[in-house]
């Protein structure tokens, strides 16, 4: 015997499941589906005011249908969207706003030290590098005293220790490499403390770009300033910018427009025509 494994299934009882709100606008929206593509395929257009009325019977159906669908669906989204907002609220004003609040605290004395660490470094490699730049005239002052104690030995003049010299000239070269190198790690060496779990807290500079010009200026003068930035952005970013400055000035001048009725410079209306 076949177990039906419909876990919506009456036991018992040959009726069908009663329709969730989401199958029964699946299925009366398919079935307005079918029904428009049919009518668009019985007629060529709308030839007569036969044709105008059951069309726009359709579309009167269509607009019921999808307002009485999105307001099904807020009933069904509601409470998970309340939930949702209460969840992120519970999270945004407990925790993460405590863990904020920790950052913010420690911020600024944290910018006080990794500068003033900052500082030393800076100077302690400049200390480095004058040490290393001294090293090396000292280990070329003895490469060139091992080199005349060498010729002169070749020569029969003097009865200066080579050997010795030579040795002082490769200690000298050995001290200058070292200085070199430490005067090399401290030019590199950044500030910074140790942050946990392998990672460390350091000051990070970037160069941002802020407007010149207070917000208390006249809007004309304003105006006026904004007008120049816009062909260096523009020449900038090239098409994407320029596409980015179309959609957001466009924006800007449609409420322009709604609040005052004039058409900004630069701009034109145009009829846009929907079925209401």
């Amino acid at each position: 015997m076949d177990i039906d494994t419909n876990a919506r299934a009456v036991i018992g009882d040959n009726q069908a499941p009663e329709e969730t709100p989401r199958e029964r606008f699946e299925r009366e929206s398919r079935d307005l589906q079918a029904e428009v593509s049919a009518w668009l395929n019985e007629h060529n257009g709308i030839q007569s005011k036969k044709d105008a009325d059951e069309a726009g019977e359709l579309i009167r159906r269509a607009v019921t249908l999808r307002t009485r669908a999105d307001e099904a669906r807020g009933d069904d989204s509601g409470p998970h969207y309340s939930k949702w907002k209460a969840i992120n609220k519970d999270w945004n004003d407990g925790p993460i706003a405590r863990a904020k609040r920790c950052e913010a605290e420690l911020d600024t004395p944290m910018k006080l030290w990794l500068k003033a660490e900052k500082d030393r470094i800076a100077k302690e490699a400049a200390e480095a590098q004058r040490a290393a730049e001294e090293a090396q005239k000292a280990a070329e002052a003895q490469a060139e005293k091992a080199f005349e104690a060498y010729d002169n030995a070749q020569n029969g003049m003097g009865e200066g220790n080579t050997l010795a010299e030579l040795e002082k000239a490769e200690q000298a070269k050995q001290d200058a490499e070292a200085a070199a190198e430490r005067a090399e790690h401290l030019a590199n060496k950044k500030a910074k403390a140790r942050g946990g779990a392998g990672r460390s807290v350091f000051l990070r500079t970037e160069t941002k770009v802020v407007m010149d010009m207070p917000a208390n200026f006249p809007p004309g003068v304003q105006a006026i300033a904004l007008g120049k930035m816009l062909p260096f952005i523009v020449s900038a970013l090239g098409v994407n910018g320029l596409d980015a400055l179309r959609a957001e000035i466009g924006r800007l001048a449609q409420l322009a427009y709604k609040k005052t009725g004039d058409v900004p410079p630069g701009c034109k209306t145009i009829e846009v025509e929907s079925i209401r």
